[in-house]
């Protein structure tokens, strides 16, 4: 259980500084509409799954998303690594989270049937 524990308070830490690094020193105008929504850490913590969503202006540029934050990726880890004391910096695969925008059609579905 305490290693499950530091898994969540790991992922948790590394959402938080992605966020704040996104937000703050990334100059890419492609990110930034970018919301990080989770981040899940293989147990090892070698591996992090990178959920994100677009808000504002950027709904419809998934592609171009996607390309940025590939680009951003080396920076990103390092400036992660530099920051946590972690053995080993994860590697980061960011995932387009599509949870809202499924929410969002079934909501319409169902208002189109009232």
């Amino acid at each position: 259980m305490a290693a499950y524990n530091r898994v969540q308070k790991v992922a948790s830490a590394i959402q938080m500084r992605l966020s704040e690094l996104l937000l703050h020193e990334v100059k890419d105008p492609r990110l930034t509409w970018v919301t990080i929504t989770s981040v899940v850490l293989s147990r090892d913590l070698s591996n992090a799954r990178v959920y994100y969503v677009l808000t504002g202006d950027a709904k419809g540029a998934v592609a171009d998303v996607e390309k940025a934050l590939i680009k951003a990726t080396p920076f990103l880890k390092k400036r992660v690594g530099e920051e946590m004391s972690l053995r080993v910096v994860p590697s980061l695969r960011f995932i387009y989270d599509d949870t809202f925008d499924k929410a969002s059609r079934i909501d319409q579905l169902l208002k189109d049937v009232d």
